[in-house]
């Protein structure tokens, strides 16, 4: 006895509902993307994947640098731009580098906050003048110093090494061989003081500053990758560190 013996039709809602609910491989009903009954699992499993990514990178959030290391002197030649001075910053340097620092960037929060940081934690200083402007600076972790980079990553500082971070240069002078000159003046006063190692961590995104610590006499020593945990902690194999949101 069949199901159309007792007035059913293959076509009836109430069957096809009960029997194929996603309406599966039901070659007879048209399907209605818009209509939920009509979709196909995966489509479902495709919905949850997706949400499930989101959650993971709102969750977790991966930071990968590369260490770069600078043991000779560094390869620049002089800059073209006459009577420029390098000095250590000094307190007195705060109105002016912030000021700097707001001109030069559309949205100035954050060098505003690393330029803060670094000269409340101390860290050693480096600016380049010219006729009372200042065209650039940076700043090397020192004698000690913590480094939310340094410990979060694991960087093998040892008592005579330095760690530079945060070099910046006026947009118009960048391509002037001014970071270059900047950074081998600063070098040059740390080596003088028996700094010998000097290193820097860079994005895996910036390619720019990449080739620039590369055509400068740097080496790729390493790859150094970490995760954000929830914007509270970030983990690597350096281990467990508070997330420090202005340098990292």
């Amino acid at each position: 006895m069949t199901l159309q013996q007792f007035g059913f039709t293959h076509a009836d809602e109430r069957i096809s509902r009960f029997t194929n609910p996603f309406g599966c491989g039901d070659s007879n009903r048209e399907r209605n993307p818009s209509d939920p009954t009509t979709r196909p699992l995966r489509w479902y499993w495709g919905r949850a994947a997706r949400l499930a990514k989101r959650i993971l990178r709102a969750i977790f959030r991966e930071i990968s640098n590369t260490l770069y290391l600078l043991e000779a002197d560094p390869r620049v030649t002089a800059s073209p731009i006459a009577d420029v001075a390098v000095r250590r910053i000094s307190r007195e340097d705060r109105s002016a580098l912030r000021a700097l620092v707001v001109a030069e960037n559309r949205d100035p929060r954050a060098p505003l906050e690393r330029l803060e940081d670094a000269m409340q934690r101390g860290y050693r200083g480096y600016l380049a003048q010219c006729g009372g402007q200042i065209l650039g600076y940076g700043w090397f972790t020192v004698d000690g110093a913590r480094h939310p980079q340094v410990e979060a990553f694991g960087v093998p500082l040892g008592p005579k090494d330095a760690f530079g971070s945060d070099l910046f240069a006026v947009q118009k002078y960048r391509k002037h061989n001014l970071p270059a000159a900047l950074l081998a003046r600063a070098i040059a006063d740390l080596r003088a003081q028996g700094y010998r190692k000097i290193y820097g961590l860079v994005s895996a995104e910036n390619r720019a500053s990449a080739l620039f610590h590369l055509r400068v006499g740097y080496r790729r020593v390493d790859r150094c990758t970490a995760f954000a945990l929830a914007s509270l902690f970030v983990v690597s194999r350096a281990g467990v560190h508070r997330l420090n949101r202005t340098w990292l």
